[in-house]
């Protein structure tokens, strides 16, 4: 039984769960197997969580360097020859472990801190060096991601306040080059602020009056690879050994700069607003009048960069917004 006023207990409850993944790979004739355990030790005010396991895909993702934003991110199936393997098969292979504590010291408030660790046996990536149809068109990297989560919440029946913030680095490495991916986003800070005023508006429907949201989200830059300069694209393969090279037009074309990802792209943070107001019609009905606003102060967060006209676009500007919503029952 859990504990009560009447009826306390030091420990609520003891959770664990062990478990096991069986996976058939039929492309690579191979069976992964996944050990998976996840523990909760629940006391009063406090309680404690442990998570691990080996994880497991055949889908590795396809992006561009030549991008300094990449819009579209594909998944392509793990290469069957691929090179350089760390295992003895072609799969990426993922070890993850997790630890957390969670606190309720006071009624409607909580608090979470998690951190995490991931080891990456072995990940396939497109060949950034390729240039010969000889060469192989994927590699085999390992690498690494950490990081902490810290949570706080406090709901009240009319306040709701939720802030999270995530520290975390991840790195990877092939042969002698060590870089970050495109995804390493170093902080990530979201606030959520939810504010009910009034009584509720109809007994039909759980809400109040007035209604006051609040959203602000921040993020550090992604990394990218920084524009060495540009040159002419000569195709010598044009015409078999009949190409002019000579009097060839090229294309332009990018020479980045050997430090892959050595740069950071501008912070991203971003401003919203809600307010809502509830007008019953009799008791089968709920009209809502809305007023909304995206990124209130008009921050400029990039969305794209042409890289040969240096051409920056950026994500929403702001956007105030009117409507009416009408609910009934």
């Amino acid at each position: 039984p859990e504990s009560t006023p009447d009826n306390p207990k030091h420990i609520d409850r003891a959770v664990i769960e062990p478990s096991v993944r069986f996976h058939y790979y039929n492309t690579y004739s191979y069976i992964s197997i996944e050990p998976r355990f996840r523990a909760k030790l629940n006391f009063n005010k406090i309680s404690f969580s442990v998570a691990a396991g080996r994880y497991s895909q055949n889908l590795m993702a396809a992006v561009s360097d030549r991008e300094v934003v990449n819009l579209f991110q594909g998944f392509v199936i793990a290469p069957e020859d691929l090179p350089d393997k760390k295992l003895k098969h072609n799969l990426q292979i993922a070890y993850h472990g997790l630890a957390g504590v969670e606190i309720a010291p006071i009624k409607y408030f909580k608090t979470t801190i998690e951190v995490w660790y991931k080891d990456f046996a072995q990940v396939t990536s497109v060949n950034r060096e390729r240039v010969f149809p000889t060469d192989p068109a994927f590699i085999t990297e390992t690498g690494y991601a950490y990081g902490t989560d810290f949570s706080v919440i406090y709901q009240s029946p009319t306040l709701y306040l939720y802030v999270v913030y995530g520290l975390m680095k991840t790195e990877r490495f092939y042969k002698d080059t060590r870089y970050f991916p495109v995804w390493d986003r170093r902080h990530n800070l979201n606030i959520v602020a939810n504010y009910k005023l009034g009584e509720v508006a109809n007994a039909n429907f759980s809400e109040a009056k007035w209604n006051f949201s609040v959203r602000w989200n921040y993020g550090s830059g992604f990394p990218f690879t920084q524009t060495q300069g540009f040159y002419e694209e000569l195709s010598f393969f044009q015409n078999g050994s009949q190409t002019d090279i000579i009097n060839q037009n090229g294309n332009l074309a990018l020479l980045l700069s050997k430090d892959f990802n050595g740069a950071r792209l501008p912070d991203y943070h971003r401003l919203d607003i809600s307010i809502r107001r509830f007008f019953p019609i009799k008791d089968w009905g709920l009209l809502e009048a809305n007023i909304n606003a995206i990124n209130v102060y008009n921050r400029a967060n990039i969305f794209y960069f042409d890289r040969f006209t240096q051409q920056r676009v950026n994500q929403l500007p702001f956007i105030p917004t009117i409507g009416l919503q009408l609910s009934w029952k």
